[in-house]
């Protein structure tokens, strides 16, 4: 769909130096849009189904699979992309009609007010691993997901 985005590079030097494996990561990168997607339209003043997220990886343009979050533990193994060093991921908060409606671009004036916004929800939600609302329900979102989020967000924050 052509439309207006925002989206949020991960550096790859941040991404490698998480203390995790190549599949924490993946978990905690869709973990992430799934927070960003669901706080970014506090700041829009717009609804939830009025944005969509993506991931893709910034040096091939290309959509990182599955389109839906969360990733699932099977599509990870077959799609190697992860393990490469020097793969930079983009999350993609998009205006979900045909052309765009202008929503979306607004956060990037407001891209380290939504970190921060994001990194306290993570912060403030008691939950262990992931809950519907942090980085999405545990069982989806796979193992550590809520813990490298965390870690990113704060990696970004400290740039």
């Amino acid at each position: 769909m052509h439309t207006t985005a925002y989206w949020l590079t991960i550096p790859a030097p941040l991404l490698q130096s998480l203390p995790f494996s190549s599949e924490e990561k993946v978990n905690g990168l869709f973990g992430l849009a799934y927070l960003l997607h669901h706080v970014s339209p506090l700041f829009m003043m717009c609804d939830l189904h009025d944005v969509g997220v993506s991931v893709g990886d910034n040096l091939t343009g290309e959509s990182v699979p599955p389109r839906d979050i969360p990733l699932r533990v099977a599509t990870f193994e077959e799609n190697p992309v992860f393990i490469e060093p020097d793969f930079e991921p983009n999350i993609f908060i998009y205006d979900n009609y045909p052309g765009g409606i202008g929503l979306s671009p607004a956060l990037f004036d407001l891209e380290k007010d939504l970190l921060r916004h994001g990194l306290k929800t993570i912060n403030v939600c008691p939950c262990q691993e992931g809950c519907p609302s942090c980085v999405g329900p545990s069982r989806e979102t796979g193992r550590q997901a809520k813990q490298v989020a965390q870690e990113i967000l704060r990696g970004l924050l400290e740039e």
